[in-house]
């Protein structure tokens, strides 16, 4: 059974420019396993810029992230803020959710949706939080497709 390959390891895979459409769990571990076989490669990806998911949170909280700053460095400034604010963690926990989701090729097909750009991601979950909703798949998707009518398929 063909399993696609999840949100972490298709980061990985993007960053060192080896992503595929369609990517199965397997191949993207073996392609990973490879890229780390690399020592310098550990490097890169330690220093690598915030990544998709830490713009987007950042964005839905109105926080700057410094130039320079790692995602590492980021990651470790998003854990102190939500392991101190429950609404944070649950607004963090729910966006991990949406982003696999909208991130696999068959659940975007069910939904009838194109691939949404980060930017877009973080504009519907804005606008969901800031009008009190909670954000899940089908919110997210809805406001969209509400947002950006050519995101419909």
């Amino acid at each position: 059974m063909f399993e696609d390959a999840d949100l972490k390891d298709i980061e990985v895979l993007r960053f060192f420019k080896k992503s595929k459409p369609r990517i199965s769990n397997t191949e993207a571990k073996e392609l990973i396993r490879l890229i780390f076989s690399e020592p310098e490669n550990a490097d890169l990806w330690f220093n690598r810029p915030p990544a998709g998911i830490v713009k987007i949170f950042c964005s839905i909280y109105g926080m700057k992230l410094p130039k320079g700053m790692t995602h590492t460095q980021a990651q470790i400034k998003i854990d102190d803020l939500i392991s101190a604010d429950e609404k944070m963690e649950s607004v963090w926990l729910e966006l991990e959710d949406v982003l696999d989701d909208l991130n696999n090729v068959q659940s975007r097909e069910d939904y009838a949706l194109k691939k949404p750009s980060t930017t877009q991601i973080a504009s519907a979950a804005k606008s969901l939080l800031q009008g009190g909703h909670d954000i899940d798949t089908s919110s997210i998707v809805d406001r969209l497709i509400e947002l950006y009518p050519t995101l419909e398929r």
